[in-house]
């Protein structure tokens, strides 16, 4: 299998999957890329994190859409010298700058799953709950803390 064709589909993947969260109308608007994108090599296998993988054809992507501009991706926040968070991707669209936070995260449920609870990562102690529960009350909503606008303005 050519690595181009393999990107190709990662993308294709990442792109057509089910988000956590979103608007319907944003969902509807993704599309498909394409074999014609410049996708970025992926690294060495040995070295190769699921997570920044997504995040590059993402971004990839991003960069070439008609119906989007990467503003900035992977904004550090900081409050002095701690970091409060960060801004997986600032975009433009018809619609004004959104703020969108980005994440491949595999989890096995146990019990009847009806609970976020019973979703588990790696380990016991990364559960959907508390993921989900961070990315709600800390992330989406950073750009209306003082340090996140603080980080807006500097861009």
């Amino acid at each position: 299998m050519q690595t181009e064709d393999r990107l190709a589909r990662d993308l294709d993947w990442c792109l057509a999957s089910q988000p956590l969260m979103s608007s319907d109308a944003w969902c509807a608007g993704l599309a498909l890329p394409g074999r014609a994108l410049k996708l970025p090599a992926p690294p060495h296998p040995h070295h190769f994190r699921l997570g920044q993988h997504f995040e590059r054809l993402l971004a990839t992507w991003l960069s070439a859409s008609p119906d989007h501009e990467l503003i900035a991706n992977n904004v550090q926040v900081q409050d002095g010298r701690r970091t409060v968070g960060e801004f997986d991707f600032l975009v433009r669209t018809r619609q004004g700058v959104e703020h969108w936070e980005a994440a491949i995260k595999f989890y096995l449920g146990c019990g009847d799953g009806k609970s976020l609870a019973d979703w588990y990562g790696p380990n016991t102690a990364d559960r959907f709950d508390i993921k989900y529960e961070r990315l709600v009350s800390r992330q989406l909503v950073l750009s209306q803390t003082e340090a996140g606008q603080r980080a807006l303005r500097e861009l």
